[in-house]
């Protein structure tokens, strides 16, 4: 984003009041665009936590969250090379700054623009995410339309995986009302994508129909006046009972000369004496962005708070929370540091359940004071009632156990599997415990009418299997103590038979510092083993070992090794006696397949049940996974960041089933 294009509106005789950045980063922009227009009171939107620090020295509101299309907990990427990096998104990044052995995630906090905003307005908005510029654009629409102007980073390549494409943008920005009037940047880097041109910064203007003309005319006048002396008017008309009038002239005199400050400080009581006291205050926010000094706007404050005051305790002696709440919220963002204030607008807003702005005031209070107990409180809290999705676990419970309303008992059915699942996924509290065992009660009660032998009734099998498999009491239990594994048969990579005392000296000759361990059936090594195990060969940067365990394969290590023909002797097999025909199994699959005559449970399962005499015979670093999986990159480097844990799990946290996650 480059300032020209506030020294472009500027001379075009645009001063906007307001301004929303949203991907602020550090606040650069936002601090060039008051530059430009002193007056300009800007709100930052930044997820980074890394930010934070810089943000708070601006002085301006600050929410620390992601503008998405979506409320709850989301992923940042970010590299280790850079914290602070411009690149940090949703969306990771498709560069080498990026890479695997550098990038990292950080949970984050996901607001739509129109929760976070409710009833509020901007004039001017950036929008600068790395590719989660659709998302911010689904979930600010309401907020967005009354923009003068949006300014947007527009990718012309797949810069972001999976991030925003151009003609959805632009779409998108069509069916708010919006069209565009100038691109204003062109961006490339040399050693990406060959130097060709990678994003865009579009200017987006709405589609507006031109004011009457007599409000036009009355608009010049109070352009080409004087406004000291039009002030004068306002002040003799106030004086002869015409308060109204001397309103309205104010009101011109300041579209035509914002930054004016005795037309400001004019207006000011002009509003207060009209008991449009939450009008004064947004245009004291003003005031204190013209003045130089936030002393000099002291006295303008304590001269309207004593009227605010009186009437948020009116609000709230009334009970009339929302009312309150305008009034904690204005003067909150008056004075950010102020932290009774800035406590009052947090408290009204969780009181009305706008979690979204609570969590924002909670958030700024944390930047004045740390260790305020009542925002930490409240973010405590709301992280264990929320779901993965944002959606309250309340809220979400209430309308699952409810009547059905229309909604197909199949699909509730489904909608409670998810939801368990979510609970199970998160931090498991007392009340999501408590949660789970309700919607678990509710999925016994809910009858489904289809017809037998058909598809959908292989959907309510499922369901009723993958509820019955999210078992709480297993859930609750202690971990099974270890298995003993005195059945395990061993060969080298052309077959040969070795006992543990052999591998153990094998992996010491070797000089290994980690093993892979994958296992599966007989049919699955024939398919995949091959593929996987070349991969490791290739790409583990590392000494290693690479063990293939082959279910029931206790007397076929020779012909499986042959089978595969990979001479290297970094590869051992392993087998067991395990007889997939002597034990009756039911394993229902997702419809239509059905019932399997594969107890795929187990071909799952036993690699852990397997892993830990690995172990403890090797006392080494092991790698577990899926034998249809390649690896892509070397492994030291993750080793060497994981050399103080006992176990590291790669966790799926897009997957909402528990099972798969």
């Amino acid at each position: 984003m480059k300032r020209s294009v506030a020294t472009m509106l500027k001379a075009q005789g645009y001063s906007p009041r307001s301004l929303l950045d949203i991907g602020a980063h550090v606040g650069s922009f936002a601090q060039e665009f008051v530059a430009a227009f002193p007056s300009c009171v800007p709100t930052l939107v930044e997820p980074n936590p890394y930010c934070r620090e810089a943000l708070g020295l601006t002085g301006f509101e600050t929410q620390l969250v992601a503008a998405s299309d979506e409320n709850g907990d989301g992923e940042l990427f970010l590299t280790k090379e850079w914290l602070q990096s411009t690149g940090c998104s949703l969306y990771r990044e498709n560069t080498q700054f990026f890479r695997d052995e550098i990038v990292v995630k950080q949970k984050i906090r996901k607001a739509r623009l129109d929760d976070l905003f409710a009833g509020r307005s901007f004039d001017f908005v950036k929008i600068d995410t790395q590719g989660g510029e659709l998302d911010v654009l689904r979930g600010g629409a309401a907020v967005l339309k009354q923009a003068h102007y949006i300014l947007v980073e527009v990718s012309l390549v797949n810069y972001n995986e999976g991030g925003a494409r151009a003609e959805d943008v632009f779409e998108q920005l069509d069916q708010l009302g919006f069209h565009c009037t100038d691109v204003t940047e062109f961006h490339r880097l040399s050693n990406v994508q060959n130097g060709g041109l990678l994003q865009i910064d579009v200017l987006f203007a709405p589609r507006r129909v031109s004011k009457p003309t007599h409000l036009r005319a009355v608009e010049m006048t109070a352009e080409t006046g004087d406004p000291e002396r039009l002030c004068g008017v306002a002040h003799r008309l106030s004086a002869e009972g015409r308060a109204g009038d001397a309103l309205a002239l104010l009101q011109h005199l300041h579209a035509s000369h914002v930054t004016n400050v005795v037309v400001l400080r004019q207006l000011i009581g002009a509003l207060n004496g009209e008991g449009r006291v939450l009008e004064a205050v947004e245009k004291l926010i003003v005031l204190k962005r013209v003045l130089p000094q936030a002393a000099d706007v002291v006295a303008d404050i304590q001269l309207q708070l004593p009227t605010a005051i009186e009437r948020f305790n009116a609000c709230l002696a009334s009970g009339d929370i929302a009312g309150a709440e305008s009034y904690a919220s204005g003067f909150a963002t008056l004075a950010p540091g102020n932290t009774a204030l800035v406590n009052s607008a947090m408290t009204c807003n969780d009181a009305l359940g706008r979690t979204e702005r609570a969590l924002g005031f909670a958030n700024n209070l944390l930047m004045i004071d740390p260790d305020h107990a009542a925002a930490k409180a409240l973010i405590e809290r709301y992280s264990a009632l929320r779901l993965v999705e944002g959606h309250a676990i309340d809220d979400k419970v209430k309308s699952l156990t409810g009547p059905l309303n229309g909604q197909h008992p199949l699909v509730r059915l489904r909608d409670i599997h998810d939801a368990v699942g979510e609970v199970l996924c998160a931090s498991l509290s007392d009340v999501g415990i408590e949660r789970v065992r309700l919607l678990l009660k509710t999925a016994d009660s809910v009858h489904v009418d289809v017809p037998a032998e058909t598809e959908l009734a292989g959907w309510v099998k499922h369901y009723r299997l993958a509820l019955k498999a999210l078992d709480l009491t297993m859930v609750l239990a202690e971990t099974p103590k270890d298995l003993e594994d005195h059945d395990l048969t061993f060969a080298s990579h052309v077959g040969r038979t070795m006992d543990w005392k052999a591998v153990q000296t094998h992996a010491k000759s070797l000089g290994a510092e980690t093993i892979f361990f994958a296992a599966a059936d007989a049919t699955y090594v024939d398919l995949y083993a091959r593929w996987y195990i070349k991969s490791i060969l290739k790409h583990c940067d590392v000494p290693c070992l690479v063990v293939v365990h082959v279910i029931g394969g206790s007397k076929s290590l020779k012909s499986v090794a042959n089978g595969l023909g990979i001479a290297d002797k970094r590869l051992l097999l392993s087998g067991d006696s395990f007889d997939a025909e002597a034990v009756r199994t039911e394993c229902y699959d997702t419809p239509p397949k059905g019932l399997i005559e594969r107890p795929v449970a187990h071909f799952q399962s036993v690699r852990f049940l397997r892993l830990g005499t690995l172990l403890k015979k090797l006392d080494l670093p092991v790698f577990v996974s899926d034998i249809d999986l390649l690896l892509q990159r070397g492994v030291s480097d993750l080793l060497a960041r994981c050399e103080q844990a006992d176990i590291v799990f790669n966790e799926n946290t897009g997957n909402k089933n528990p099972g798969s996650r």
